[in-house]
């Protein structure tokens, strides 16, 4: 299926590094979706796409959704961090994403909502490195076992018009949908 050059929105679990540069015509893409499907399949996406997607411009991209994308290291979050324009970065249950990997997206000028739910590599260190950021609207942690609460009161300090949200009742039904 060819997507229209005016697609604003593309689900792309499947698609893969090598399919990257396609939509390099997507000019208004606001939104792209490599977590959708994660019930599925595994995303084919690796830092290798994300290198690629990177390299494209893509003027209006807004959101990039990675969740559940496997692999995703924190190599990969180095590309990521150059996509200035966008805004929204769901990382939500990349198991190979760690503290070293966040100092990365600090130059995405912006990225106001982070989604880390799930991630386990994340820790207290981690949200030290993400105050160091202004603008955040949004900051999701639940599912982050190495998160601690004083952790989260401390970002949420740095941040006050934020929402730092560790919500453990909210991240299990996702997790329990994602089975």
């Amino acid at each position: 299926m060819r997507l229209k050059k005016s697609e604003a929105s593309v689900r792309a679990r499947f698609m893969s590094d090598e399919d990257i540069p396609s939509l390099a015509r997507l000019k208004k893409l606001r939104r792209l979706d490599f977590s959708s499907g994660s019930a599925v399949g595994l995303a084919r996406i690796t830092d290798e796409g994300l290198s690629r997607l990177s390299g494209i411009d893509l003027p209006l991209l807004e959101q990039l959704d990675l969740g559940h994308c496997a692999g995703i290291t924190d190599a990969g979050l180095a590309h990521a961090g150059t996509m200035h324009q966008v805004s929204y970065l769901s990382l939500m249950a990349c198991a190979r994403i760690t503290d070293a990997g966040l100092s990365h997206l600090m130059g995405m000028r912006n990225l106001t909502g982070l989604d880390l739910r799930g991630c386990d590599g994340i820790t207290d260190r981690g949200l030290q490195t993400l105050a160091t950021k202004i603008g955040w609207h949004r900051i999701l942690l639940g599912g982050c076992k190495n998160i601690t609460a004083d952790g989260v009161a401390r970002l949420q300090t740095t941040a006050p018009n934020a929402d730092v949200a560790k919500d453990e009742v909210e991240w299990g039904y996702h997790a329990a949908e994602a089975k």
